[in-house]
């Protein structure tokens, strides 16, 4: 599949199910409405509630130092990902 060629550009092994998409499809749907909800003032989180109570409780600055901070264990992830995803292709990506 594409989706399998494209994680093995990036050395990671592409192994999911239906599951894990879904978990995934949702975290990521609503961390990103957290995250918006935070820096934009019109955004209407609750809806059909009016406002944003969300906006304002955290400075932008702040947000983008947590996301900054946050780089650096998903990088170490992503290495280990990409380090044990060579092991277990080493015979593979040698003969190719």
């Amino acid at each position: 599949s594409i989706l399998k060629k494209l994680m093995n550009l990036f050395y990671l092994s592409y192994d999911t199910n239906f599951g894990k998409i879904l978990i995934s499809a949702i975290l990521g749907i609503w961390l990103h409405v957290l995250f918006d909800a935070l820096f934009h003032p019109d955004l209407r989180p609750f809806y059909p509630f009016p406002g944003n109570p969300m906006y304002g409780i955290i400075s932008h600055s702040t947000i983008y130092l947590i996301c900054g901070i946050s780089f650096i264990p998903a990088l170490i992830l992503y290495i280990i990902g990409v380090v044990s995803f060579l092991r277990k292709n080493k015979s593979r990506i040698t003969s190719a």
